[in-house]
């Protein structure tokens, strides 16, 4: 998440990271002020090796397997699902993005 907000804000532009606790969850915020994503590339971003166009001018390096990776962590429970977690994307083109990744803060024992 930070990687793709590093590649995609603009020089000088502002990059923060960002921890909100509630009694529920803790949620890890990565906001940038970089180029945004449009919609049509939502249901997209957590493909293997999908770029989102840039408009023409030159994406920054990268062969789109970040998110996608960080997807696997959810769906094979191995990291952020395995403990109830969640992530998502927001964003506006050009206004920027924000990346969230949620965990409980309490673990409910496994009565079973």
């Amino acid at each position: 998440m930070i990687s793709n907000a590093l590649k995609y804000a603009e020089d000088g532009s502002d990059i923060v990271v960002a921890v909100r606790e509630t009694d529920a969850e803790a949620t890890l915020q990565v906001i940038d002020e970089g180029i945004g994503i449009p919609e049509d590339a939502f249901p997209h971003l957590f493909d293997r090796f999908y770029r989102v166009d840039c408009d023409g001018s030159q994406s920054p390096a990268g062969i789109g397997l970040g998110l996608y990776i960080t997807r696997m962590l959810v769906e094979t429970r191995m990291l952020v699902e395995a403990m109830d977690g969640s992530i998502s994307v927001e964003s506006e083109p050009g206004h920027g993005s924000t990346c969230a990744v949620s965990l409980p803060t309490r673990c409910e024992p496994d009565t079973s």
